[in-house]
């Protein structure tokens, strides 16, 4: 009799758990470690358009999809090995399951999991996701950030600093500290290979936005059929393929800034969108019905001579006067030759380290080639060349790759007075003694250290811009006696 009555007790305590599982509102799944599903609630059969009978015994993995699948398993691992209780799932993108048809839907989900008679028990509390929420797409939003802001560290373009101390440089960096502060357009005009986007960066670090990322889109990159998805974003269904909503570049840069870059290559179609973000700050998703409002700084960078394609019939004209705002033209390297020595020595510190080549001097005669060059790859060209020289160079002086400089032009600068045989600091004569690496080093400490003010230590000091450990710089100075009266 008692055991008869424990068996009703039970009975109507699984009902009662079942009743209170199909009261919530939330979809309620859990599983064993086989992944066998034990628990079905109501909210789960709505969700996963799947009955009660079908899904109980089966396997949770019908319902996953790879990426739900991945995140899935990396929570269960933390569960079994830490004492979180409800760690939320996460993956690239967002959440996405499927339901009985197969059909994909974005969900928000935790999991948690209970030592029960039978073995471990996991269960996940999941609802649909319809982007409503601001704390979830709060999350997003810094999950997309994180994602764009960790690639864009680990770029191969990433550079550490603006290395040259010529006229030309200097009168660019002066309008950079002019316009940063301000919210105004910048149009960047220059050759391949001049540090354009470092120029933009310069911009907004200087600038109010610096805690807010800048973005980067290569308009020359981006595939015909996927320049306004990628720029404006899209809407779950928008075309073939599009499962879920995707946030654009420019809602991507909300409170920021985004680089335009190679604007000149962009179409008739995705200037006139262009156009309407810059002059109404607003961006309409694609297959989207309102607008979307967007505060952006905008900088766009260009190789090309926009005026021309203007007359050509090639750009808008009303898009370029929008972007002609404040002007900076990015000096070839041709143009500022006496950055030369500086540049070398700083791609040689770089790549003889990472290679692990102790190249000590740099020739006379290796200098002189690379100064008399003309650059027409500029900066980009002439750290692939350093690169290639660290590469080919066994000894302690640098050797230049044979295939390095094929082009060589001598370099006449009226406009800097500078000239293969002129007295510049910079340039080098043929019977000059050999030029010592640690000549440049020094010049180059010296350089920095005027610009910080001779603040070594922090963020602004000039240990952390030249990479260095305070201690280290302070030995090096010690080492080529630089001091305050140094300059």
């Amino acid at each position: 009799m008692d055991l008869i009555k424990r068996e009703a007790t039970l009975r109507l305590r699984g009902e009662r758990l079942v009743q209170v599982l199909d009261s919530v509102t939330d979809a309620i799944v859990s599983f064993n470690s086989s992944m066998r599903i034990e628990l079905f609630n109501r909210a789960a059969e709505d969700i996963f358009q799947c009955p009660r009978e079908e899904a109980l015994g089966a396997s949770v993995e019908r319902f996953l999809t790879d990426g739900l699948r991945q995140a899935l398993e990396a929570c269960v691992a933390k569960l079994d090995h830490s004492t979180e209780e409800r760690p939320i799932l996460r993956a690239p993108g967002g959440l996405l399951a499927l339901d009985a048809s197969g059909r994909a839907f974005s969900i928000d989900a935790t999991i948690s999991c209970a030592k029960t008679a039978g073995g471990i028990l996991y269960t996940l509390d999941l609802h649909k996701y319809d982007g409503s929420g601001g704390a979830e797409q709060k999350i997003r939003e810094l999950d997309l950030h994180n994602d764009y802001l960790k690639k864009e560290i680990n770029a191969t373009h990433n550079f550490d600093e603006i290395v040259g101390r010529s006229s030309a440089l200097r009168a660019v960096l002066d309008q950079v500290n002019l316009v940063a502060t301000t919210d105004s357009t910048v149009l960047l005009l220059g050759e391949t290979g001049t540090g354009k986007e470092l120029i933009a960066r310069a911009i907004h670090l200087r600038s109010l936005r610096k805690n807010r990322p800048l973005i980067k889109v290569d308009c020359a990159a981006l595939p015909a059929g996927l320049v306004d998805s990628r720029l404006f974003g899209h809407e779950k269904g928008a075309f073939t393929g599009a499962i879920k909503q995707r946030i654009g570049r420019f809602e991507l840069a909300n409170g920021g800034s985004i680089l335009l870059d190679e604007i000149g290559d962009t179409s008739a179609h995705t200037q006139a969108k262009l156009l309407r973000v810059v002059q109404e700050h607003e961006v309409e998703r694609l297959g989207g019905h309102s607008a979307v409002k967007v505060d952006v700084r905008v900088i766009a960078a260009t190789n090309r001579d926009l005026q021309e394609s203007v007359a050509r019939g090639t750009f808008r004209e009303d898009l370029y006067y929008r972007l002609n705002v404040f002007p900076l033209h990015v000096p070839a390297l041709r143009e500022r030759p006496e950055d030369i020595p500086l540049l070398v020595h700083h791609f040689l510190t770089r790549y003889a380290s990472k290679l692990g080549r102790p190249i000590l001097h740099v020739p006379n005669q290796i200098m002189c080639r690379l100064l008399e060059y003309s650059w027409p790859g500029n900066v980009r060209e002439l750290e692939n060349v350093i690169e290639r020289a660290v590469i080919v160079s066994n000894g302690p002086d640098l050797r230049l790759a044979a295939e390095s400089l094929s082009r060589s032009i001598p370099v006449v600068s009226i406009q800097n007075g500078w000239s293969r045989s002129s007295e510049h600091p910079s340039a080098i004569s043929e019977n000059a003694e050999p030029t010592a690496l640690v000549e440049i080093e020094r010049n180059h400490i010296l350089n920095v250290l005027r610009r910080t003010g001779w603040r070594i230590e922090g963020i602004a000091g000039a240990a952390r811009t030249l990479n260095l450990k305070p201690s280290t710089l302070r030995s090096r100075m010690k080492k080529f006696r630089i001091n305050r009266s140094s300059g």
